[in-house]
């Protein structure tokens, strides 16, 4: 065999055994990387992700719960040395899109909860007038319009209006002083906005005194117009 016969059949054998020695170290380093990756993300809590690689290039197969862990195993997967590609193919659950409405209901325990403190309200409120008038103070007319801005999302409830006075004068002066009164009082309420049809009048006259006639903070107190809700036609 000649020289140059020799040194292509060296050159031969080579070169067969340095493709031998590559194919050999493939599966090592494939399952080196594999080992590695799966370990880190086992760290970070990632169970069930399937890694797999070819050379140093790796895919992440399986599930994750959320966008934010599926890049969060990719930056894991990447960071382990040797890697060269990661292929992320971890799949995220489609979450169903649903309207949240509110139960029926809830409007009207809102207004079941605020018709103790409508009643409340017009257990106190009272109008005041001077002796033998039945003219609106000022202070009146702004306690009138708090009435209305209570009431104004009740369409439901009725109001009766009942008119006092003190002891002066006769019987019968003195209910037609209270009903008066009480007109005044609703004819203002109708001015403000509301509803003739959910107010009513009644006139007392000296009958239902608050407090004692024969002191000057007794009438005071007793020359009065008082309301009392109702949720029902009168």
């Amino acid at each position: 065999m000649s020289l140059r016969a020799k040194i292509f059949t060296a050159a031969i054998g080579l070169f067969v055994i340095w493709m031998c020695l590559l194919l050999f170290r493939r599966e090592p380093i494939e399952v080196d990387l594999t080992n590695r990756v799966t370990s880190s993300l086992s760290e970070a809590a990632f169970i069930g992700v399937e890694v797999t690689f070819e050379g140093r290039d790796g895919a992440l197969s399986g599930q994750v719960d959320s966008k934010e862990q599926k890049e969060k195993a990719e930056q894991i997967a990447e960071s382990v040395w040797g890697v060269r590609v990661i292929r992320n193919k971890l799949m995220v659950p489609t979450e169903p899109v649903t309207s949240v409405k509110p139960p029926p209901e809830k409007k009207i325990e809102q207004k079941e909860e605020s018709q103790p403190a409508l009643h409340e309200f017009f257990e106190t409120a009272v109008i005041e007038f001077e002796n033998g008038s039945h003219q609106l103070s000022e202070r009146d007319k702004q306690t009138l319009k708090t009435i209305v801005e209570m009431i104004q999302d009740d369409q439901e409830s009725r109001i009766e209006i009942q008119g006092h006075t003190d002891n002066v004068g006769s019987s019968s002066s003195n209910l037609l002083l209270s009903e008066n009164r009480a007109n005044s009082v609703k004819d203002h309420l109708i001015a403000l906005g509301v509803d003739s049809n959910r107010l009513s009048v009644k006139g007392h006259g000296d009958t239902q005194p608050v407090a004692d006639n024969n002191t000057v903070e007794g009438r005071r107190k007793n020359r009065r117009v008082t309301f009392t809700l109702k949720q029902t036609g009168f």
